[in-house]
């Protein structure tokens, strides 16, 4: 038997919804119901009710949706990309934009790490007393040089030479 973690779906106080992507229904269609999908069941959206009312809803995103929406965003859709800058180069994010331009829509980037404070990482790395400190998963990879002298900052497509 497996370990049950005892959890309780936290959406049944009316804190949300919880909409499963084709892809995931595919899945499902395929391999059974899960515990986690019939946990959520009973707070499922559906894209109709997105799609009558978007105003009123956020959600997590990837490009594969673009096929859960048919390709069209409703109108002014406001997507909140929180990755590196780099995977909206790809020929899905590619799509993404084109789509919402169609709709009068827009992305905003606002990444977010929450990883590590900054006195954590200077803790970490005067700890480790490390050689060359190579920032990566940061918009601001500068900000390093203000608290260490061993700063090696990297371009993307450059090769680094240690």
């Amino acid at each position: 038997t497996g370990y049950d973690a005892g959890l309780e779906n936290p959406l049944l106080s009316g804190g949300g919804r919880v909409y499963y992507p084709l892809s995931d229904r595919r899945k499902i269609e395929q391999r059974g119901s899960t515990k986690v999908y019939d946990m959520f069941r009973d707070v499922e959206i559906q894209m109709n009710e997105i799609r009558e009312t978007p105003e009123e809803h956020v959600m997590v995103f990837r490009p594969s949706m673009m096929e859960d929406f048919d390709g069209a965003f409703p109108q002014s859709t406001l997507c909140i990309h929180s990755q590196w800058r780099g995977y909206m180069k790809g020929d899905r994010w590619q799509e993404v934009e084109s789509a919402l331009d169609a709709t009068n829509g827009r992305i905003v980037q606002a990444h977010t790490s929450g990883h590590a404070s900054v006195s954590d990482i200077v803790k970490f790395a005067q700890a480790i007393n490390t050689k060359t400190i190579i920032p990566v998963h940061t918009v601001a990879p500068e900000k390093f040089c203000e608290h260490f002298s061993n700063v090696v900052i990297a371009t993307d497509g450059e090769p680094i030479h240690l």
